[in-house]
């Protein structure tokens, strides 16, 4: 094993980034079918999905940073780990991989939430 990563670390890195996806799923699922059922406006589409993106990033690193310390780091850590893995599944999933500004803005920001998320809860479990 790489020094200074334990085995437990990466198990919950993985556990953590699994279960956030799976939610960021199943609740986008949730709201496409609001939107069919309620013909929501377009212009809800984006805030409902970013909020969907930031909640997963909160979670992921609720689950995954277990020690005290290095929350700024572990927690960009995952939200960049979160956007590229959304990156992945979406283009598959459409069949379109489009690298462009949109996908650096969008891995600038979940860096920026998982930074802030992962300070909270290292301070919260002190």
């Amino acid at each position: 094993m790489v020094k200074g990563i334990e085995k437990e670390g990466v198990v919950s890195l993985v556990k953590g980034l699994f279960l956030a996806l799976i939610f960021s799923l199943l609740m986008l699922l949730i709201f496409s079918l609001l939107i069919k059922v309620f013909a929501i406006s377009d212009g809800f589409i984006k805030p409902i999905n970013q909020v969907i993106k930031i909640i997963s990033v909160f979670l992921a690193c609720k689950i995954a940073i277990k020690s005290s310390n290095k929350g700024l780091l572990k927690g960009a850590g995952i939200g960049l780990a979160l956007a590229v893995l959304y990156f992945v599944i979406f283009s598959l999933l459409s069949l379109s991989f489009d690298f462009g500004l949109s996908l650096l803005i969008e891995c600038v920001f979940l860096s920026v939430i998982g930074a802030i998320t992962g300070i909270i809860v290292v301070n919260v479990r002190k």
